[in-house]
């Protein structure tokens, strides 16, 4: 892939890095200028050379060709025979000249396109990554909203199965929605409010129903079984079960079981000492008439 910003791999400002070319270019020489008398007629560029390498190693293209350029003027000058002295140009100068510009230029060129390569293989790692990170979080979300949706169209298809069983539906903003059911099991021909339906209800059942609601809500119950009174003397014993969909907590009122309004009023007893009553016992038998064998 090609990266335009492959190019700016150096982060050094320009004109610091035209000083710093400049810097090491003078150092070289004059570390040169004090081995000459060492080294001449020998070796006139090749310290420029290392100093080009050094150059576009830190700073880039630019620079470097600063370098090799003063590099050349300075070993020209100063490291060929006659040296410190302006005279014509010989074939040997012209062959030293063409030498030192090949192999510096591609030297440099070559340490271009490496640092370009690796600059470019960094910004497209950082790429990369942040898609992938970017991808990480979307799976996430993705997940969570599957199970989220999951976990809400198991609640909603079993109220929706259960749906004609439920009497009272109370959602965590604490409003009451009554439902059909209910009305019809007390006798009442119009569906009404919420306080028309705790009034189908007998008032010591209604405070039990009101109370048992509030902590449902308060103490995260998930489910309570009572037996009420209806106004028409019915018995129902019913299940409170708390449910979550989306997000949102609600209550279920549900009916579980109807009690025959007569055996209720016959008996007299609270719906849940009726249910603990035992069942009769079968009829006993007729006593032995006296004297019998």
């Amino acid at each position: 892939m090609n990266v335009k910003n492959a190019k700016n791999w150096s982060r050094m400002p320009r004109p610091q890095a035209y000083l710093l070319s400049l810097a090491i270019t003078m150092a070289i020489f004059g570390i040169r200028y004090i081995l000459h008398p060492y080294l001449a007629p020998h070796a006139a560029f090749h310290f420029f050379v290392v100093a080009c390498l050094l150059v576009e190693y830190l700073v880039g293209l630019g620079p470097a060709v600063l370098s090799a350029t003063l590099g050349f003027f300075l070993g020209l000058h100063f490291f060929i025979m006659p040296f410190g002295e302006v005279d014509g140009i010989s074939r040997s100068d012209v062959i030293v000249a063409v030498n030192y510009a090949f192999v510096t230029l591609f030297a440099i060129g070559l340490i271009e396109y490496l640092r370009r390569t690796l600059h470019s293989n960094q910004l497209l790692l950082k790429v990369s990554r942040s898609r992938h990170k970017i991808s990480l979080h979307r799976e996430n979300e993705r997940l969570h909203l599957t199970r989220k949706a999951g976990a809400a169209v198991r609640v909603l298809r079993k109220l929706f199965s259960e749906f004609d069983q439920v009497l009272l539906l109370r959602l965590e903003d604490g409003m009451l929605y009554p439902q059909p059911l209910l009305f019809q099991l007390a006798g009442a021909m119009q569906h009404g409010s919420a306080a028309d339906a705790f009034a189908l209800f007998e008032a010591e059942d209604r405070a039990l129903l009101e109370s048992e609601l509030l902590l449902m809500a308060a103490a995260g119950a998930v489910r309570r079984e009572l037996t009420l009174r209806l106004r028409t003397s019915a018995l129902v014993r019913v299940a409170l079960e708390r449910i979550a969909v989306g997000g949102i907590d609600a209550v279920v009122l549900k009916l579980l079981e109807v009690a025959e309004p007569e055996a209720a009023m016959r008996s007299g007893r609270h719906p849940d000492a009726l249910a603990a009553t035992p069942a009769p016992a079968g009829p006993a038998r007729a006593a032995a008439p006296a004297g019998s064998a």
